[in-house]
């Protein structure tokens, strides 16, 4: 189940918590990946989220060895769908509070 700790959001693949925290890194290893800046279609979100978990394992020195291919066969739908509710909801409250 996704859950957010500390305002940190955590995303569950594999029965396996990983942090979820958007980074530099991961941002441009997407780009230069697809060439986009930005997602534009369910596979493109879920590269950015593989890039995304890839980096926050790197940055916390945690091991993390599962390609794409992996990735999408270890994460849950309903995680799916709960996780980027909570991304949802958040980027509504941000743009109320602007």
């Amino acid at each position: 189940m996704s859950k957010k700790q500390n305002n940190m959001k955590i995303i569950v693949i594999g029965g396996q918590e990983y942090t979820y925290r958007e980074t530099m890194g991961a941002m441009v290893a997407f780009k230069s990946e697809t060439g986009l800046d930005m997602p534009e279609d369910l596979e493109d979100i879920l590269k950015y989220m593989y890039h995304v978990v890839k980096s926050n394992c790197s940055r916390e020195h945690k091991e993390f060895n599962m390609s794409f291919q992996e990735f999408l066969d270890a994460l849950d739908a309903d995680e799916f769908q709960r996780f980027t509710g909570i991304v949802n909801q958040e980027k509504e409250e941000s743009e109320k509070n602007v």
